[in-house]
Parts: C-alpha cells; sequence; structure tokens
C-alpha cells in the first residue's frame, strides 16, 4: 500500500521551498492533490553502437563495397557458404545498418568500419540497431516526465471509478520543439546511467506508442500571477549526494516562463507551448469546491484496487494520446556521431 508523502499543507510549504521564483510577487490560488493519468511511453530508436566485429563479415562487406554484391559470386571467391552469405548480407542491411535498404549503397555507418578496421585482431563495427526504450509521461499535457521523478508502476493505481476527481487522459497531444529536446535529453540519460552500452549514441527516433495508463498523485497548480494552470511532482531527488524530498513542476507555459526568473531552473521543468495546457485548464473549475484528497481516501483506493493491472482494454481507445505523436523523427544530420 502507498501513502501519501505528508499534508496539502506540508507539500505546499515544501513547493515554496524548492521553487521560490514562482512564489516571487505572486500567490497560490489553487493547490490540490490528486491522481493524475501517466502514459508509459514505447518509443523505437534507433542506436549509434561501436561493437565488436567478424572478420567473416568484415570480409563481405568489404567485397559488397567493392561491387561484388551477388552471394554466389562471393561463395566462387571465398569458398564461404553461399546461405551464410546471404545471412550476413542480410544483417548488413537490416542488424548492423551497414547497407540502405532502399538504394543498395553503404550507409555512413558501413563506411566508417571499413575504412577504421587496420588491425585484423581488434575488429570493431560502428552500427546502427533498432531497440525500444520505455518513458513516462504526464497525458494531461504530454510532458515527458524526467528519469529521476519517475516512480514504478507498483506505486500507481489503474483507473477507478473511486478516483475522485476523475480525469480522462488527452486524446491528442502536440509535438512541440521542447517536447522533442526532452524525449532525445531523457533517451540519451539512459546511456549516461548505463542503462545502454558505454559508446552508444541516440541516432534517430522513430514511433511512440502509448503501451498503458496508471494513475499516480500529483498537484494540480494555479498561480494567481500565472495564465495557465500546471502539475507538480513529488519525488526524491538525488543533491550533493544526500537523498532529498523536492516537489517542482512538470512543466510550465511559455507565457508564464517570461514571468520568473526561469533560466535558474531549467533543469528541474520544462517550458511548453500555451496550448500544451488548455486540456489541463479546462478542469479548473472542478478543483475549486473539490475536497482534499484525504489519507483513507487514498488509502481505500490503493487497497481496493490490484495495483499492477492495465487499464481495460475498452479505455484504452480513449487513452492513445500519444499515437498522435507517431511518426515523430527528431531530424538529424546523416553524419554518424
Amino acid at each position: 500500500m502507498v501513502k501519501a508523502a505528508f499534508s496539502n499543507e506540508d507539500a505546499l510549504k515544501l513547493f515554496m521551498l524548492c521553487c521560490p521564483e514562482i512564489f516571487r510577487n505572486n500567490e497560490i490560488e489553487i493547490f490540490h492533490r490528486f491522481f493524475c493519468p501517466i502514459s508509459f511511453i514505447e518509443a523505437d530508436v534507433k542506436e549509434y553502437i561501436i561493437d565488436e566485429y567478424d572478420s567473416v563479415e568484415l570480409l563481405i562487406l568489404r567485397l559488397y563495397a567493392a561491387g561484388i554484391r551477388n552471394a554466389d559470386t562471393i561463395h566462387e571467391l571465398t569458398g564461404i557458404d553461399v546461405h551464410m552469405i546471404k545471412k550476413l548480407l542480410h544483417a548488413e542491411v537490416y542488424t548492423y545498418g551497414h547497407i540502405n535498404p532502399v538504394d543498395g549503397e553503404l550507409t555512413n555507418a558501413g563506411k566508417q568500419t571499413i575504412e577504421d578496421n587496420h588491425d585484423i585482431n581488434n575488429l570493431f563495427q560502428h552500427a546502427l540497431y533498432n531497440v525500444k526504450r520505455e518513458l513516462q509521461a504526464d497525458a494531461l499535457t504530454g510532458t515527458i516526465i524526467r528519469a529521476e521523478a519517475e516512480i514504478p508502476k507498483d506505486r500507481m493505481v489503474p483507473f477507478s471509478d473511486s478516483i475522485e476527481p476523475n480525469i480522462l487522459p488527452l486524446e491528442a497531444e502536440k509535438i512541440d520543439e521542447e517536447l522533442e529536446s526532452e524525449i532525445k535529453e531523457r533517451l540519451e540519460l539512459y546511456i549516461k546511467e548505463g542503462y545502454l552500452t558505454d559508446g552508444n549514441t541516440l541516432h534517430e527516433i522513430g514511433n511512440l506508442r502509448t503501451r498503458e495508463i496508471r494513475y499516480r498523485m500529483v498537484y494540480f497548480v494555479k498561480m494567481k500571477g500565472f495564465r495557465f494552470p500546471f502539475l507538480a511532482m513529488y519525488y526524491l531527488a538525488q543533491r550533493d549526494k544526500k537523498t532529498v524530498r523536492v516537489i517542482t513542476p512538470i512543466a510550465i507555459a511559455k507565457e508564464d516562463a517570461t514571468k520568473i526568473e526561469y533560466e535558474k531552473r531549467m533543469q528541474e521543468y520544462l517550458v511548453r507551448d500555451n496550448q500544451c495546457f488548455t486540456y489541463l485548464a479546462s478542469f479548473s473549475d472542478q478543483f475549486v469546491n473539490c475536497p482534499e484528497l484525504s489519507e483513507e481516501s487514498i488509502k481505500e483506493i490503493f487497497e481496493t484496487e490490484e495495483v499492477g493491472d492495465a487499464v481495460p482494454e475498452q479505455m484504452q481507445k480513449c487513452f492513445l494520446f500519444v499515437n498522435l505523436l507517431k511518426n515523430l523523427i527528431i531530424k538529424r544530420q546523416n553524419e554518424l556521431p
């Protein structure tokens, strides 16, 4: 069973301590704890990897680069089993990304692999692999949650009629430059944290899909001096080798960011287009007279729900807001990093 971190009053004090720039010449209008829909997103990613390479594979690639591209011809020259040659050529195209499947020419990764391999005892390759990575996003503004603010799935609850106010996720969301940058930065963080092999570099982000929706306690915040409300999230963060309690926004509107000294906080929350907050703003009236979420009601929700269950299949159609994010491609130069 998951309990709230502390009372609403204590949370507000912590929020003011963590983000004094928001409260400078500004007053709180609404600060309300509720269960917010969180999307678990799977991203298709191409990763540029420097990896070990086999001498036979290198031989096949060099012959291919020299214009000898028929498996039977390569077999006659090398004596390598023709079925093995076809398998290796297939890998050069669809596994390593050394050969372009469209025009049949060598990619930059293929050219670099041939150019860099002079020592037969120390062969390596430049390869592009297709992999999948999971992210979390709040499903009311479509903003990616930073890695340190994520919590495990078993500390969230599935959709339930007992959750009040009962807010459904967005059905659609717009990709802007800030979100593109955050997705790229977030995935590259996997490399720094050791989730990926050292030397891996993100090359391209493809389709994004919502795999599941869960509900997590966050805070609906409306400041009198801001035009748009935003979401604030409690989590444990590492500061100066210590674990501390933190409450910061997930993101704020671009118009409102001009009213504060935002530059000092860039590492902790995002600034996004105003329109990303219009759906969230439509719920402001619900929070004005909504009863405070008590510890008893939180306890009841966690005890009556099977934590770990997915959202019912019939609800998924309402929840696939990230499907409108599909085919997101971060335009990168063709040159390998």
